[in-house]
């Protein structure tokens, strides 16, 4: 389960980094895309942390 969990976690994790880097970049340009990209890596690794935590408690 280990492994599973750390592949759901790290495509979670680079989807929010796309995501969080397209729509600072829609929002404020270059600087908000590096200022979002980071912020949605970080939502989509806790999104895959309590994914994982909410299926398997």
């Amino acid at each position: 389960m280990g492994k599973v969990h750390n592949i759901i976690t790290t495509i979670l994790s680079v989807v929010g980094l796309f995501l969080g880097a397209w729509g600072g970049y829609e929002l404020a340009g270059i600087l908000g895309a590096i200022t979002f990209a980071p912020i949605g890596a970080f939502v989509g690794l806790v999104v895959g942390a309590l994914h994982i935590r909410l299926l398997h408690p």
